[in-house]
């Protein structure tokens, strides 16, 4: 009996934290954001969506601070959602017909974790460092920084929207950039912007 408890005791831990997940608000996000904890290698793509971005954001010569991981923040996908909020954007009629892929995906997106080695112009801050539950005062050093959200691939491989958040002290800021390939390369077609503070 002892051993049949102890058994099932083991695997209710595994599958509990198997689909473990949690609820934090994290840096200006809507409390009850679901951030899924579980992070994967980002595969290449990824790194090139991020330079890509990252070409657009750059100011000077320093390097853009970012968390070394890649969250799943559900609502920084919401406007793909919104005629409304797509309408307004001329270019963005290329992304009419992938749509309600773009959003499924959002809804099924898995976090990543980068490597140091693979970003050389960044400077990576360690994500399990910050205390997303304490005050900003008390995470200071590590910002202002960036989070990049993972991004939305099409399944053609040929569009990608990747949301960003930019965070400082009292302010702040989240686009979304919508990239297309073109000749091999990801060049960005639009970006909207979600907040600002």
């Amino acid at each position: 009996m002892k051993k049949q408890i102890y058994i099932i005791s083991i695997v209710s831990l595994l599958i509990i934290s198997c689909e473990q997940t949690e609820t934090r608000n994290e840096l200006g996000s809507d409390a009850g954001t679901k951030y899924i904890t579980d992070y994967q290698s980002a595969p290449k793509e990824v790194y090139e969506i991020i330079e890509a971005v990252a070409e657009n954001i750059k100011i000077g010569s320093e390097k853009i601070r970012l968390l070394d991981s890649l969250p799943v923040d559900f609502t920084a996908y919401d406007f793909l959602e919104s005629e409304e909020i797509l309408k307004r954007y001329s270019d963005l009629e290329k992304i009419y017909s992938h749509q309600a892929e773009l959003f499924k995906k959002s809804q099924e997106a898995k976090p990543y974790q980068l490597m140091p080695t693979k970003l050389l112009n960044f400077d990576l801050i360690l994500s399990s460092s910050i205390d997303f539950d304490k005050p900003y005062e008390e995470n200071r050093e590590y910002f202002p920084s960036y989070i990049f959200y993972s991004p939305l691939i099409t399944s053609d491989g040929k569009l990608a929207v990747i949301s960003i958040d930019f965070v400082c002290y009292g302010c702040g800021q989240g686009s979304s950039f919508i990239l297309m390939k073109e000749n091999g390369k990801w060049v960005k077609i639009e970006e909207i912007q979600r907040w600002i503070e």
